[in-house]
């Protein structure tokens, strides 16, 4: 049935007046193109395009963009976008990604990040990772690690410090180790302490084996020197001397004051 309304028609317009030409079309409903081969479009200026509702778009085998300039899109409410298999995005120079809010990443299996030079994040508050398995660091050189307030570290197993050099601990104040069970230094070579004061307190028993001589040390002239069959205590050039004979006097004299 046709439709007598004038202002329901459709509308053809050709017009040819001098930079005015114009080829105007006008659907009141719907427009429909169906073409069996190809589909070619030049435009030798701008194209704008305006939706009143959805856009749709039906791509059987690839979609590709070539722009040469610039491309701005802006979404004012969502913007979701779904790739079933492999998503690869090259950008010749700078990438820049502002979020207003919140910022979050779902990755099912395996998460590889390539830098070619140097990676500096900030972060104005709070940091906090949660690793369920294990955590692995290769440094190929130096590691510095400032901290402004107190540092906690907690294992419910072993704890292991390896250097094939040196290893230095160093404060300004306290230093204090305690241990529920015990606590041993060993060192092939040499073990010693340096203080002003040392102070030795051991509840039951204190025992000090040396496999070959312990010396102890006051000043310059008194020493007292445990070997394995005698002691020797030297006041100045004086010396005592204890041993499976008995007991002799070198250089002073025995007496009882």
């Amino acid at each position: 049935k046709d439709n007598t309304d004038a202002k329901a028609r459709n509308e053809i317009t050709l017009k040819n007046d001098i930079d005015k030409e114009e080829f105007y079309i006008l659907a009141q409903k719907d427009y429909k193109e169906e073409i069996g081969n190809n589909y070619e479009q030049t435009i030798k200026n701008n194209k704008t395009s305006e939706v009143g509702a959805l856009y749709t778009e039906f791509i059987t085998l690839g979609h590709m963009q070539n722009i040469i300039g610039f491309r701005n899109v802006n979404v004012g409410a969502q913007y979701l976008e779904n790739t079933l298999l492999s998503k690869d995005t090259n950008v010749g120079l700078s990438n820049t990604l502002n979020v207003g809010i919140s910022n979050e990443v779902n990755i099912g299996q395996n998460h590889e990040e390539k830098i070619g030079n140097d990676k500096r994040v900030i972060i104005n508050n709070n940091l906090e990772q949660d690793i369920k398995n294990d955590f692995i660091q290769r440094i190929g050189h130096n590691k510095n690690e400032t901290i402004k307030g107190s540092y906690v570290l907690q294992t419910n197993q072993s704890i292991k410090f390896h250097s094939k050099k040196d290893l230095s601990i160093e404060t300004n104040e306290y230093f204090k180790a305690e241990a529920d069970d015990s606590i041993s230094f060993k060192a092939k070579n040499n073990c010693s302490f340096t203080a002003d004061e040392i102070n030795t307190l051991a509840n039951k028993e204190s025992t000090l084996i040396a496999q070959e001589q312990i010396i102890s040390q006051v000043g310059e002239n008194t020493t007292i020197t445990q070997t394995k069959d005698k002691i020797i205590l030297q006041v100045g050039k004086m010396q005592v001397i204890i041993d499976d004979k008995g007991l002799r006097v070198k250089g002073g004299d025995l007496r009882a004051d």
